[in-house]
């Protein structure tokens, strides 16, 4: 069997949020400062020189930049996070709409843009910008470990949307029918079975699953070079039409087909 990845870190929800706040005009630091300290969760550090920013990324959970500043941008200053740390989520502040800074920055993962321009709604709208990036970036973090958790398990578990396509396989179900990492994804599970198991599940487990239902069961599956074998199969339908696929298996069942 495969060995399991490390589950990437997950942030405390119970932990106040830490961001970093750069602008080189001190009422506007402090303006931005004064909304995020009103806000539940969050607490914030301010700098009026970007390079100091950098020192502080490892504690970080999201930066807030102005873009126009005397010794750089916020747009550099956003690559320079970025190669340090792809997904720590950053939003830039600007003095105005300009459609092609707009378009660089969101080129980059985990960042956001807000325009100073209409001033009586800014401060609202960057708690509402921080909080959004703070909780994708959250969950995309629980999504990580729960997939690094599916590898961990002694089952093989694939993910499949509602036209049939599978979207993920962990590492254990590649494993058992006989496929190298990531090889699976963008086939159809149909592949996996044989034909007259294909007949065999859409008449006796069609009707269970569309009723919402899950079902367990034997079924006979084939590798891509041709040997087959039995696996024990639970398949569960998701609300929005995708199934769940989990399978376990005993090396003895192996057969040359």
């Amino acid at each position: 069997m495969p060995e399991p990845q490390s589950p990437p870190s997950l942030p405390d929800r119970q932990t106040p949020a830490t961001v970093l706040c750069v602008d080189d005009d001190p009422a506007m630091l402090e303006l931005v400062g004064q909304t995020l300290d009103a806000a539940d969760g969050l607490t914030r550090e301010t700098f009026t020189d970007p390079e100091a920013v950098l020192d502080e990324l490892q504690e970080a959970d999201c930066v807030v930049s102005d873009h126009e500043m005397p010794s750089t941008t916020g747009l550099e200053l956003l690559a320079e996070v970025r190669s340090r740390n792809q997904r720590l989520p950053f939003l830039l502040l600007t003095g105005h709409d300009d459609p092609a800074l707009i378009s660089q920055v969101l080129d980059y993962t985990a960042t956001e843009y807000l325009s100073k321009s209409k001033f009586a709604t800014t401060t609202t709208l960057l708690l509402r910008r921080v909080r959004t990036l703070l909780a994708a970036h959250r969950n995309k973090a629980f999504a990580g470990r729960a997939l690094a958790a599916l590898d961990a398990v002694q089952y093989g578990v694939a993910i499949v949307t509602p036209d049939g396509t599978i979207a993920y396989a962990d590492r254990s179900f590649e494993f058992w029918f006989g496929f190298d990492d990531g090889d699976l994804a963008g086939r159809s599970w149909r592949e996996l079975f044989k034909a007259n198991e294909l007949d065999r599940f859409e008449r006796s487990r069609g009707d269970t699953i569309e009723d919402g239902w899950r079902w367990s069961g034997e079924c006979l599956v084939s590798g891509p070079d041709g040997a087959t074998f039995t696996v024990d199969t639970t398949v569960s339908e998701l609300a929005d039409g995708s199934r769940v696929f989990v399978v376990s298996t005993d090396d003895s069942t192996f057969s040359a087909d």
